[in-house]
């Protein structure tokens, strides 16, 4: 399993300033982009988690595309992979 840790330690020295990581979805880390670096997600898991947390499945889907995916817009922020076929 990916965690913030195992990514600190390869990429920052456990210097996560620049990183967005978001919180309480950890288990949906797929991978890091290297250059610049931005953490990966599955958007499957990200549902997911969502729906575990007590989220519909149309909730659990306008919850990550509105307050997640849409809501991160910069340099910084995550990837968000479509694994949803």
């Amino acid at each position: 399993m990916i965690t913030r840790n195992k990514i600190s330690d390869k990429y920052f020295d456990n210097n996560l300033t620049n990183v967005v990581f978001l919180d309480g979805y950890d288990d949906a880390i797929i991978g890091v982009v290297s250059v610049p670096v931005r953490i990966c997600y599955s958007i499957s898991k990200l549902l997911e988690i969502s729906m575990n947390d007590g989220m519909d499945w149309e909730s659990a889907v306008n919850h990550v595309r509105y307050n997640i995916v849409e809501h991160y817009i910069d340099d910084n922020s995550p990837i968000f992979v479509d694994d949803i076929f």
